[in-house]
């Protein structure tokens, strides 16, 4: 108790000197610093110079009342919280009614104890001291919170960046088979142009060398085509996903949304049979709509390039909101085989394909999995009862 008035300073204002001297008689060994006043005004100057840690104030006051004189701190943004005590000879529970209105936090009716006067002082400045403290580890902890997401920004910014440095990298390696490809049957092409034009100089060209040579080169030149088709697939993929590098948030309707990617898909391929099954209640939630777009396009992608083309193409989804944890939740599966239960664990891994052979990249899987991340989604594939594969994502509801 006398720590806390040793290392407090208190304003008192009361027109009648006799007050005066009865509390500082009383306090101004106890206190560090007891400015007393005359007057309300003097009480604002003083206050602006060096903010007390209470006040007390009378209330029958000329020129300006304790009830005025209290409403005037409260206004202040600065001196507001500084608790405010009324001494006053008014004993009227209307008096006190509207000391505590004007905001008070105390009431003594004149004359008061001098140890009960002490200890409500204390008691306040205990509580104003304690408030003021609390602001501040607030303050600190606040900062230190937004030190923390600004370092976790930078970390997710230099995860982001990596992970585009690691599938550049491993782009360039994948590239570089198709291209090593491409520029062997060029040169093959070249040996053949070249055995041409010296058969024909040395008039040892025959039809039958002459028809070979053209069918080897055909054969090549499909063989480049297709290689450097696999490239640039490849450079399309790498551009597809930068462009998902920081996500853009809005409302999306997930209804809407599969209804037209489905749509999109259809029109691409007019010549085999694709069915839809969803189960989607009306769902509008705060997301990155081409993200999510390009997740559901790859997937409906996958399911046409590894199903069975003798049997239609029947694609499910069912998507839910859970708001008690703030995210919405989406699986897909299909109608195919899904492979060995053993290879599902690397389907998410760049560059892994069943379907090498007839010209798959490996990455439609491996960029779904990228931009759930993006989101900071989950993606969890197993295999479905029905023997296809399954997706299941959960994707967090972004307040943005």
């Amino acid at each position: 108790m006398e720590n806390i008035l040793a290392t407090s300073n208190i304003i008192v204002v009361d027109d009648r000197a006799e007050n005066l001297r009865l509390i500082e008689a009383l306090l101004q060994d106890k206190v560090d610093s007891l400015r007393m006043f005359v007057s309300g005004r003097e009480a604002i100057d003083s206050a602006q110079h060096f903010a007390p840690d209470l006040f007390l104030f009378d209330i029958d006051m000329p020129e300006m009342d304790g009830y005025t004189l209290c409403e005037h701190f409260k206004k202040d943004t600065l001196l507001k919280a500084i608790p405010v005590i009324f001494l006053s000879c008014f004993s009227s529970t209307f008096d006190k009614v509207k000391a505590f209105k004007v905001g008070g936090v105390d009431f003594l009716t004149k004359p008061f104890n001098a140890e009960e006067l002490e200890a409500r002082i204390t008691t306040h400045i205990e509580h104003y001291k304690f408030e003021l403290a609390l602001q501040q580890k607030n303050i600190i902890l606040s900062k230190a919170l937004a030190e923390n997401l600004a370092m976790r920004e930078q970390v997710t910014l230099h995860e982001k960046s990596q992970a585009v440095t690691e599938l550049i990298m491993g782009l360039a390696r994948e590239i570089n088979t198709p291209l090593g490809v491409a520029v062997t049957g060029t040169s093959i092409i070249g040996e053949h142009i070249e055995t041409i034009k010296s058969k024909q100089n040395n008039k040892t060209l025959t039809s039958q060398l002459l028809q070979n040579l053209l069918v080897k080169s055909l054969e090549v030149e499909i063989t480049v085509s297709d290689n450097l088709s696999k490239a640039c697939g490849l450079i399309e993929e790498l551009s597809r996903l930068c462009e998902q590098i920081t996500p853009v948030y809005s409302p999306v309707n997930i209804p809407l949304l599969v209804s037209q990617v489905f749509d999109a898909q259809q029109r691409k391929h007019q010549n085999i049979k694709i069915n839809l099954f969803a189960t989607i209640d009306p769902l509008v939630v705060c997301s990155s709509k081409s993200i999510l777009t390009e997740i559901i396009q790859e997937l409906m992608a996958n399911s046409l390039s590894h199903g069975d083309e003798s049997s239609d193409y029947n694609m499910y989804i069912t998507a839910e909101l859970n708001e008690e944890n703030n995210e919405f939740t989406l699986s897909y599966w299909d109608n195919g085989t899904a492979p060995d239960s053993s290879l599902t664990g690397k389907l998410l891994e760049p560059f892994y394909t069943t379907k090498r052979g007839v010209g798959m990249k490996g990455l439609g899987l491996y960029l779904v999995n990228k931009l759930t991340n993006r989101l900071s989604g989950s993606c969890l594939v197993n295999i479905n009862k029905n023997g296809s594969l399954a997706f299941d994502f959960c994707f967090p509801i972004n307040k943005k």
